[in-house]
């Protein structure tokens, strides 16, 4: 009885102190690799948005391949569904600043833009659904 007397009904123990410190500590650490995650992404996507302009049609930004979408493809398929968004968000100004040089129109980018997270979702959220337990791209047969 005196434990329960010594409680205040108004403060929480020191034991729920500390598992709440400990809970907070975990979501920040989860929470600084997320962001460490997303910025490595948005520079390997820089990377992959240049490397694909340069095999681009002449004056045009269609370019003959486009890694990034690789790139946003292969991240869906690694990271939970609930952190897509994060990924799609990091990746906007690198896709900006890669396309910066080659005065497409905002329109332009943003249809660019939407296409590929389209695209990159439709094909991560197939591959998801329907992979086997281990990716393996020995042959033919499983590539399809």
């Amino acid at each position: 009885m005196n434990e329960m007397a010594s409680i205040s009904a108004l403060r929480p123990s020191s034991h729920f102190d500390d598992r709440w410190k400990s809970l907070r500590s975990r979501a920040a650490a989860r929470s600084a690799i997320l962001v460490a995650r997303c910025i490595f992404v948005a520079v390997l996507y820089y990377i992959f948005v240049i490397a694909g302009m340069t095999l681009h049609f002449g004056t045009s930004t269609l370019s003959l391949i486009w890694p990034a979408n690789a790139l946003l493809i292969s991240i869906f398929v690694l990271a939970p569904k609930r952190h897509w968004w994060v990924y799609a968000l990091a990746v906007i100004p690198a896709h900006l600043a890669g396309m910066s040089g080659y005065q497409a129109a905002g329109s332009w980018l943003a249809f660019q833009l939407l296409a590929n997270f389209a695209i990159s979702c439709s094909c991560a959220a197939l591959l998801q659904r329907y992979k086997p337990g281990i990716l393996y791209f020995e042959d033919r047969k499983s590539v399809v």
